[in-house]
């Protein structure tokens, strides 16, 4: 800011203390310069200092000088000159100098040269000259100022009280309520009435809102609330809330959406939301409305409770009432509720309304039942899983409400789905049926040998099928990965000191009574496993997956440097799940698993590995609801010999039919002659053993024994991988009313090529001022719904505009890509602030 007149100014004072004048005495009664004088920046180019002298100080001020008679000062006296007979400076004026200075004339000429102001300015300046004596005020208003404010300057010291960056009603409204509603103590208010702008903002909000009484804070804030609620459910504001009602609704909205959307407001708007809720009773009056409705305010955490409380009523015992409509709001709820914190309990109800809807089905051949499961049915699984993450998700207040559905789910699950899965499995299946190509024995020589590359087989212990399907969908969003899936089955026990001996190499497998043997040699660890793949080829290697994770890039190439074929090993899921003391995390540790196996697949892809199968041991059966005692499967310790786990009994004996269970020689797994019989369970249930109380494995299911083999081959061509564009529909660029739907067509589908994108989109003025609320568009349309446009509602400010001016709608992905379209105002009828 220019500083002409103060120059001038100490530049005249200067001038006295360097003719040799002792004492500048400077009387300012209106205290026109009192914060100038305090501005270290104004008193350092004196080159004499500054005493400031109050009333009824004479005396004091008086001995400061004598104190120190070789020194010149300047005197600053904010009080009338004393008459001279009560002046006891008066010997010392007589031998200096007075000084006197008009502030208004200064502050005038330094706002007018910045902000090229007319005279017509100077009675405004004049009005608030408490406000621009200071420096740094007027600093700060300079900074805020624009031709926006050119009729309503007064707006500018609003904005500059309350330290906002620029002038915007909505903000500077939301600022004020920071400070609390008690319009006695609210310190922004304090700070109009001091600088008499407090008339300014009430007429302000009386005109933006379109009131018809006197405003207070507190009605400010309900009345916004309230009528961007009724606005946005396309409703008008009901009679016993009509006290509430503001004309302007479309800038109630705009209020509304920008104190939940702009994070240093929220918490003031969900306390005011609360508040408004229970004092106006929104319950009642809402609870009718169609969900399609309720899901336009689904911003507000109330309106959630109140869907969520309508969903779960629709989860009785005989089961799912309009089911198709509770997994379609369900779904819509996952999408939208992210944000406010609701999106596990509309996943909850998702997956608990499928599964709760689901069919089993019934086949003649095994074959044909393995094939369906790998292609379809291990989705039934897998909604289990999110579903018990989702319940383990859920705030422990309000658990409560979703246990009653959640024991239907574990009821339907336990014994519907999965229990008729393994009954239907074993009814038809023998293991000696099985192709040897299919069983997991193979996999060295169907997936690894005779490769002419590198590969890293990466053996997740437990990660059962459905899990690597997750895995997949994940690591397909990458276009340097390509993905394919396949599968194996395990011998029986399904268990790691089965599954594990038989990826390796070999030529063949014995049981020794206690472990599985590789050609004669245990492989129990990774020292001896390593010792088992060099007898293939002396540049094969084992590692850790917990080693990649934690080395640096330097240290993973040299880990694998002339490396042949990598066993790397995780052991994640069945760690956790053969705790009984952590079982209840196996859905966790899975998750963990997929996100862990994800970061190591990237970090060998940028460490020149190529070719990656990712493959387990075994998998798992979890279940929340324990089986019952009298469920379990009792075998007489006496008529045996041998090991017995939940899910298997290995002996030499033969023993007695017992109902629901079934054996096989474990010489059809090791592909031997080996009598040792096997003995599993029919059923989902289990034997009498020490073991697992929810996660059980080893025994003949789809769950237990089909194992993933996903082949994952890498490039390290740059991505072509691009988020999904969004085109305007519309070739009509004019904005003729305050709500206006937008029509976008995505370019292209989702693919491994184009990925998900979410869009802001708003309107903005000229001086990329923010003149609506703000969108949002996730563009994720697939091949199916590429057709299917966007329709976006936005709310223009009211307020009137200059239609000869330019308006932008602007389209800004979260990655920070901008698109601009230019368009025309025309607003027919407007009555909003003139700016």
């Amino acid at each position: 800011m220019a500083d002409t007149r103060w120059k001038k100014i100490i530049t005249e004072l200067n001038r006295y203390f360097d003719e040799g004048t002792k004492y500048v005495f400077w009387y300012d009664p209106a205290g026109q310069f009192i914060e100038s004088i305090a501005d270290d920046s104004f008193t350092s180019e004196l080159v004499a200092p500054v005493i400031q002298m109050g009333p009824n100080e004479q005396f004091k001020t008086k001995n400061k000088l004598l104190a120190n008679p070789s020194q010149q000062y300047l005197i600053y006296a904010p009080i009338e000159r004393p008459a001279l007979a009560n002046n006891f400076l008066a010997d010392m004026e007589r031998y200096g100098r007075t000084f006197s200075a008009d502030a208004l004339d200064i502050i005038f000429q330094q706002l007018q040269e910045v902000l090229s102001w007319g005279n017509d300015k100077r009675e405004f300046v004049r009005r608030y000259q408490k406000f621009f004596g200071a420096k740094k005020r007027r600093t700060d208003y300079v900074k805020r100022y624009d031709a926006r404010l050119n009729e309503h300057p007064e707006y500018g010291i609003l904005a500059t009280l309350t330290r906002i960056d620029s002038f915007d009603e909505t903000e500077l409204l939301l600022q004020v309520l920071t400070a609390g509603q008690d319009m006695e103590t609210n310190k922004y208010l304090l700070e109009f009435q001091k600088y008499g702008v407090e008339s300014a903002f009430w007429q302000l909000y009386t005109q933006y809102f379109g009131l018809q009484h006197e405003p207070t804070l507190t009605s400010l804030l309900h009345g916004a609330i309230v009528t961007a609620i009724y606005s946005r459910l396309e409703q008008s504001v009901p009679p016993a809330l009509a006290g509430f009602k503001f004309e302007k609704n479309t800038n109630a909205q705009v209020f509304f959406e920008k104190m939940l959307g702009l994070r240093k407001y929220r918490k003031l708007g969900y306390q005011s939301l609360a508040t408004v809720w229970a004092k106006q009773d929104l319950q009642t009056l809402l609870q009718a409305e169609p969900l399609g409705k309720l899901f336009k305010v689904a911003m507000i955490p109330q309106v959630n409770e109140l869907i969520l409380g309508r969903l779960r009523a629709n989860f009785q015992e005989d089961g799912v009432v309009d089911v198709q409509e509770t997994i379609t709001a369900a779904q819509i709820g996952m999408g939208m509720a992210v944000r406010s914190g609701y999106n596990s309990y509309y996943g909850f109800l998702h997956f608990a309304a499928l599964l709760l809807s689901h069919e089993r089905r019934y086949y003649d051949d095994w074959r044909e039942m393995l094939a369906t499961y790998v292609e379809v049915e291990n989705l039934v699984d897998r909604w289990y899983r999110y579903l018990v993450d989702e319940y383990n998700s859920l705030g422990n207040d309000n658990r409560d409400e979703y246990t009653a559905i959640k024991r239907m789910v574990d009821h339907k699950y336990n014994d519907e789905l999965l229990a008729g899965s393994v009954r239907e499995w074993n009814k038809h299946f023998q293991l000696d049926t099985v192709d040897r190509s299919l069983r997991q024995e193979s996999f060295y020589q169907r997936f690894v040998a005779g490769a002419n590359e590198r590969i890293v087989v990466i053996i997740s212990d437990a990660l059962r099928y459905e899990a690597a399907v997750t895995l997949q969908k994940r690591l397909d969003r990458n276009d340097r990965i390509t993905t394919k899936m396949d599968y194996m089955l395990t011998g029986l026990p399904s268990v790691t000191y089965m599954g594990m001996p038989a990826l390796l190499p070999h030529h063949e497998l014995t049981w020794d009574g206690k472990n599985v043997l590789v050609d004669g040699q245990l492989a129990t660890d990774a020292t001896r496993r390593r010792k088992i793949l060099q007898a293939w080829n002396e540049n094969n290697d084992v590692l850790e997956l917990d080693d990649i994770q934690k080395a640096t890039s330097k240290e993973i190439k040299q880990m694998i440097a002339n490396k042949k074929v990598i066993y790397v090993y995780h052991n994640q899921i069945d760690a956790t799940g053969d705790n009984v003391k952590t079982e209840d995390g196996t859905f966790k540790a899975t998750r963990e698993a997929i996100e862990e196996i994800t970061q190591v697949v990237q970090t060998l892809r940028t460490n020149s590995v190529a070719h990656i199968i990712v493959t387990a041991d075994h998998g798992y059966i979890y279940r929340e609801a324990e089986i019952e005692e009298q469920d379990k499967i009792d075998i007489s310790t006496q008529s045996y010999t041998g090991k017995i786990a939940p899910r298997y009994l290995m002996t030499t004996n033969e023993l007695p039919d017992t109902p629901g269970v079934a054996y096989t020689k474990l010489g059809i797994s090791l592909q031997n002659n080996d009598p040792t019989n096997v003995y599993y369970p029919k059923t989902a249930n289990v034997f009498k053993a020490h073991g697992g109380k929810n996660y059980v494995h080893g025994g003949s299911s789809l769950q237990e024994m089909v194992v993933p083999v996903l082949d994952l081959r890498m490039n390290s061509n740059r991505s072509q991988a691009k988020p999904a564009e969004l085109r305007l529909a519309t070739t009509l660029r004019s904005i003729s009313s305050l709500e206006m739907s937008i029509v976008f067509n995505q370019v292209e589908a989702t693919s491994d090529t184009v990925t998900k994108q979410e869009y802001r989109v708003f309107f903005e003025d000229a001086d990329g001022r923010m003149i609506s609320n703000e969108a949002t568009i996730i563009a994720d349309r697939d091949s199916k719904h590429i057709n299917e446009p966007y329709r976006v509602p936005v709310t223009i400010q009211d307020r009137k505009y200059d239609r000869s001016q330019d308006y932008y709608l602007v389209v800004r992905s979260t990655a920070g890509n901008e698109m601009r379209y230019r368009y025309k105002m025309d607003i027919l009828s407007n009555d909003g602030i003139e700016f």
